[in-house]
């Protein structure tokens, strides 16, 4: 893995970050939080953190909040099955299970699918050109 830590503290804008379980650059925000856990986790900090349960699910949230932003369906921008499947024929494992499969963090895909489905229908009931 990359140590992009360098290059992401010297950005001249807002850094945001997305985190589930303590080693993902942004982390150093909370540093004291972590502290108490059985890990080694990461010390670079960042402006804003999204803490999920799962990272691609916070950025999922991200793009909930660009789209409600924007007015626009940001979910369309991207295929996250096509993603991982490129990731897994890439020689990409699931964090979680170690396992070369189509899942986020242990879970099948269609569980984050579902998170993206029910965050476009928040979206269309407020803003009329998502859904």
């Amino acid at each position: 893995v990359a140590k992009l830590d360098l290059l992401f503290t010297r950005a001249p804008c807002p850094r945001i970050c997305v985190g589930d379980g303590g080693n993902e650059i942004g982390m150093g925000k909370i540093t004291e939080a972590l502290a108490a856990l059985p890990i080694i986790p990461a010390v670079t900090p960042c402006e804003e953190l999204i803490i999920a349960t799962v990272s691609n699910w916070g950025v999922y949230g991200l793009i909930a909040a660009l789209s409600a932003r924007t007015g626009e369906d940001l979910f369309n921008a991207f295929d996250p099955i096509a993603i991982l499947d490129d990731l897994v024929r890439q020689g990409a494992v699931d964090g979680t299970t170690g396992v070369a499969e189509c899942t986020e963090d242990g879970f099948p895909i269609e569980v984050g699918l579902g998170i993206i489905a029910q965050l476009r229908e928040r979206l269309a009931a407020h803003l009329p050109r998502i859904g």
